[in-house]
Formats: C-alpha cells, sequence, structure tokens
C-alpha cells in the first residue's frame, strides 16, 4: 500500500520521523506489525519515531500524498500501559531520558526510539549515564539495549 514519512518539529530534540501507511484492503496491519517488519529491513535512524496505519492516505488533486494533511503522532498515544522505574538504576535512566527526550511519563519498556529519541540524543544519555554512574557504555550496547528495563540490565552486569 501508499506510505509517507515526514520530519516533524520536536522542540529540543530537532526533529523526529512520523511515518503513515495506507492499510490493504482487508488488511489488519498493526503499527507494531510495521515497526517489526522496518527493523527487519532498515537502520534503527531511518526507522520513523512515531508509525501511523490509516484505512486512506489524504491525496492532493495530482495523487500525491497531501503530508500537510497527515495527522499529528504522539508515541505516547499507542495506548500501551506504562511500567515504571523498579530499581535505582532503573529510575536514574529514565530520569536522563524523560530530560533528554522532554517526555515525564517514561515506562521501562519503552523503546528509546520509538519515543522520538535519535542517535545524537543517545550520545547524550550515553554521556550522561557515564558521568553518573561511572558505567562503561557505548552506542552498541545502547542500540542493543533500547529500553530502559534492558539498558539498566546491561549496566549492572557490567558493575
Amino acid at each position: 500500500g501508499a506510505a509517507a514519512v515526514v520530519a516533524r518539529p520536536d522542540g529540543p530534540n530537532g526533529w523526529r520521523l512520523a511515518g503513515y501507511a495506507q492499510r490493504a484492503a482487508g488488511g489488519a496491519v498493526t503499527e507494531a506489525d510495521l515497526r517489526r517488519r522496518l527493523e527487519a529491513t532498515l537502520p534503527y535512524a531511518m526507522i520513523p519515531a512515531e508509525l501511523l496505519v490509516l484505512d486512506a492516505l489524504p491525496l492532493l488533486g495530482n495523487g500525491k500524498v497531501d503530508r500537510a494533511a497527515l495527522p499529528e503522532i504522539r508515541a505516547e498515544a499507542t495506548g500501551t500501559a506504562r511500567v515504571g522505574p523498579r530499581t535505582d538504576t532503573e529510575r536514574l535512566i529514565a530520569e536522563v531520558w524523560a530530560e533528554l527526550l522532554d517526555r515525564p511519563d517514561i515506562g521501562v519498556e519503552d523503546d528509546f526510539f520509538a519515543l522520538g529519541g535519535h542517535s545524537l540524543t543517545a550520545l547524550r544519555v550515553i554521556s550522561r549515564l557515564r558521568d553518573r554512574l561511572a558505567a562503561p557504555l557505548t552506542l552498541r550496547t545502547f542500540f542493543e539495549a533500547r529500553t530502559i528495563a534492558r539498558l539498566a540490565r546491561k549496566l549492572e552486569e557490567t558493575r
């Protein structure tokens, strides 16, 4: 089906990618299905932070997607229940993420990149966590453990 990606302003983080896909006739694809397909084929930096599947994409008279008419998406509108931080390490990571992503309510199972984070923000997170925890943390580890829960486990394993 048809698809579109647009860059949206994201406050102090610069820009975030928002992706839209048109549901195929009779299809029951969800945003989670779409994210899994994209993760299997694209580098993380190219995957939109937010995804929305629509019954039809808004079109201009010439048949092209009307990007201005695409609805605003916010990652926290996905309806998934949030699990709050349970350990001191999870609380510290959540504080850093909330500050740098400008999002007060982050769950420990939320994906950093799905919340609008990108590689430059990830580098800032790594720098702050290294300062506060004196723990070795690499960008590779961060990309492999993209939730607070997984990152906390990795950091606790290295100490």
